[in-house]
């Protein structure tokens, strides 16, 4: 055993889990906003987010970082690799969870008509909530060693393409004058960009739960369907 190899891999771990803990405290933040939402809340709340996904972005360049050092100087065994390969695969998913918080927060900026989105609130926080689930599962799976977690994380993402559905139905049912269309409709971009970054986080989420069933078994189940989840 290399005590140098394995303290740069505790690095690694150590600094992805700093990572992991950001984002989910970055969803948390976000889900508070939405569930007191106006738009001088979400400014108030603009420059911590902002400060937060700076840290986010320096980790991703300090992990990869680490990661490709690692390989170089120590050549780890294939299990160790794998476990690499998959942090790396994470990281590069937890980064973009990151920019959908940002990309939320500046649609909620841009809304003019609070009562269109307070109409679609509870069903935009369930979707959040339901996504930063999938998010905490995948990354307790790969924590943990667990892959029942990743199965049910892969397994809830077509729940979260539901509520999309769903919420773009409720929003389109909107009844409002015509003098009103054009900001109705500036407020629906807005409202759908809210809606397709939550969705996203739920993608990044299913990608990161695919990555730890790679680290644990090796098996990569990328682009399989998921009647095929229960054979692993």
């Amino acid at each position: 055993m290399n005590p140098k190899k394995e303290l740069a891999i505790k690095k690694i771990v150590d600094d992805f889990e700093s990572l992991s803990n950001l984002v989910l405290l970055q969803l948390n933040n976000l889900e508070k906003i939405i569930d007191d939402f106006s738009v001088e809340n979400a400014n108030s709340k603009e420059k911590t987010l902002e400060k937060n996904e700076a840290k986010l972005d320096q980790f991703e360049v300090k992990i990869s970082e680490r990661i490709i050092n690692a390989i170089v100087l120590y050549q780890p065994m294939a299990s160790d690799l794998r476990k690499l390969f998959a942090i790396y695969r994470m990281t590069l998913n937890l980064e973009r969870i990151g920019d959908m918080v940002i990309n939320i927060i500046h649609y909620m900026q841009q809304i003019n008509n609070p009562a269109l989105f307070q109409k679609n609130s509870v069903l935009i926080k369930n979707m959040l909530i339901m996504s930063t689930n999938m998010v905490t599962k995948a990354l307790l799976s790969f924590t943990n060693n667990d892959k029942s977690y990743a199965i049910w994380t892969i397994k809830n993402d077509e729940v979260i393409d539901e509520l999309n559905h769903k919420l773009m139905k409720n929003a389109i049912k909107q009844d409002y004058i015509d003098d009103k269309m054009q900001d109705l409709l500036l407020n629906f971009i807005n409202l759908k960009g809210i809606i397709s970054d939550i969705e996203r986080i739920a993608d990044h989420a299913t990608n990161i739960a695919e990555a730890s069933i790679y680290a644990s078994e090796g098996t990569d189940i990328r682009h399989r369907g998921i009647e095929n989840l229960d054979e692993l």
